[in-house]
């Protein structure tokens, strides 16, 4: 059986003159979106998969610092799921996904510090 996938633009990639590089990481529990900015939890030490959630920049430790953006979305509402996610590349600052009360200016420089770039990029008209 072959999988039929579809593509719509949503301006999260913001440029294709840098390299979006890709990893595994694997979300215990909750949901999260493509686009979301995801923090660092800890790494398995046999497949060295990244287990990751959603920042928080209120908390303590770890889970406030940025380690990567989700490549798609990722539902590990019953048990844990294994993803993809972007460790760099240029991004939409207006695309990718925050917590709630958090703005870009929060996580520009650490975000920068990691290899992800968050820039402003001008509305493609047909996303």
């Amino acid at each position: 059986m072959r999988e039929s996938f579809s593509f719509e633009p949503d301006n999260l990639i913001i440029s294709g003159g840098m390299p979006a590089i890709t990893t595994s990481i694997k979300l215990a529990s909750g949901k999260v979106n493509r686009g979301e900015l995801l923090a660092f939890v800890s790494i398995d030490q046999t497949t060295n998969v990244v287990t990751v959630a959603p920042i928080n920049l209120s908390g303590e430790g770890v889970a406030k610092e940025p380690y990567c953006i989700a490549q798609h979305s990722i539902d590990a509402t019953d048990s844990a799921q294994v993803g993809t996610a972007w460790l760099t590349g240029m991004f939409n600052a207006h695309a990718v996904i925050l917590p709630e009360s958090a703005k870009v200016a929060d996580v520009y420089l650490a975000c920068r510090k990691v290899g992800i770039f968050l820039n402003t990029a001008q509305q493609n008209p047909s996303a």
